[in-house]
């Protein structure tokens, strides 16, 4: 998989910090992957003690009071709004706490984001609990974001081939069990996002039926696609607009949607 070794490498490097992160030592990095954030998130009583030895009794109910979208800003406070504001969260300036598993709690401190819009200004630090791999551009700010010749996908996601359309699913209903696997993998926001937009109502009009898929098999096969989660037998590809401008006018998506595929249909190309 493309980048894994730097990715594991980052993860270490957040790991490690069990200074108590919030000092001017921290890391101050960018959100490279919104649907990364956890937005309803609840700390188990083995969060709380790993927090509280990591940081102070004091720094974690400052955090735990505001790391829930009902103490975000407006912008942010529900699904639909971060679905708008996908490419604002991107600019952020956050600061890494710390890791909690797979995880990270980062901070959004007023005076680093006070170019942000009112609705994503808060007058106090607020905080984000995010999968790690939706972090990056360490030392990055909104303008290295935004002035970034990278796509985000290719630092974190592999891309994958579809090489038999036929296997796409095309009004797929997650179990508790997959749910839970994809949460893990790419947080609660990711999952409600993938779910909306997964199904051929929302697909474009050259594949919104079965029989148009079937007639577009080799249209479908050209889609630049990116493996952002998987669960039993099933893989989840996303198809951005921008990186598939190729594609003819009743294939080229308006926004980003999801194939839920079987993962025999797929073939990796980044290793």
């Amino acid at each position: 998989m493309k980048n894994k070794f730097q990715k594991f490498l980052f993860i270490l490097a957040i790991v490690g910090m069990n200074i108590p992160a919030f000092s001017q030592q921290a890391a101050q990095i960018s959100i490279v992957d919104p649907g990364q954030l956890y937005s309803t998130f609840e700390f188990s009583a083995v969060d709380q003690q790993t927090v509280v030895a990591t940081v102070g009794a004091e720094k974690y109910n400052e955090i735990n009071n505001a790391i829930h979208e009902s103490q975000w800003p407006s912008g942010l406070a529900t699904l639909d709004k971060r679905t708008q504001n996908r490419e604002l969260i991107r600019k952020f300036s956050v600061t890494v706490i710390m890791a909690l598993d797979d995880k990270s709690i980062v901070e959004i401190a007023p005076g680093n984001n006070s170019s942000m819009p009112a609705e994503l200004r808060s007058d106090k630090p607020f905080y984000f609990l995010i999968g790690t791999e939706g972090l990056g551009n360490a030392g990055g700010n909104a303008e290295a974001v935004e002035n970034s010749d990278e796509n985000y996908f290719d630092d974190f996601f592999p891309q994958a081939a579809i090489v038999d359309p036929g296997q796409i699913m095309s009004s797929y209903q997650f179990e508790e069990s997959e749910i839970q696997d994809i949460v893990e993998q790419i947080g609660e926001d990711g999952y409600a996002y993938i779910n909306e937009n997964c199904r051929e109502n929302v697909w474009p009009a050259g594949i919104a039926t079965l029989s148009k898929r079937l007639n577009a098999a080799d249209q479908i096969k050209q889609y630049n696609a990116y493996l952002v989660a998987q669960s039993g037998d099933f893989s989840i590809l996303e198809i951005t607009p921008e990186e598939n401008s190729q594609m003819g006018p009743e294939f080229i998506p308006q926004n980003t949607f999801y194939f839920v595929i079987k993962t025999k249909g797929i073939e990796i190309l980044d290793y």
